[in-house]
């Protein structure tokens, strides 16, 4: 199997395993307190798993800019 992880630049927290997004800064400032240890920054990321006949080995990684029009 091919498997490709992509990580986008949305940041969110963390929350009872659940990845809370898109939320405003102000809620993000009040949920990301330090003292907190229930809540963890943490980053939206994509699996894709796609089966093949070949027998692939290794990994790669390449950063691709996204700009918002």
């Amino acid at each position: 199997e091919l498997v490709a992880l992509v990580q986008s630049p949305t940041q969110g927290l963390q929350y009872r395993g659940k990845l809370l997004k898109r939320l405003p800064a102000s809620a993000l400032a009040v949920l990301d307190d330090s003292s907190r240890t229930d809540v963890i920054n943490a980053a939206d990321i994509q699996q894709l798993v796609l089966p093949t006949d070949w027998v692939l080995t290794g990994q790669a990684s390449a950063r691709v800019p996204i700009r918002q029009e």
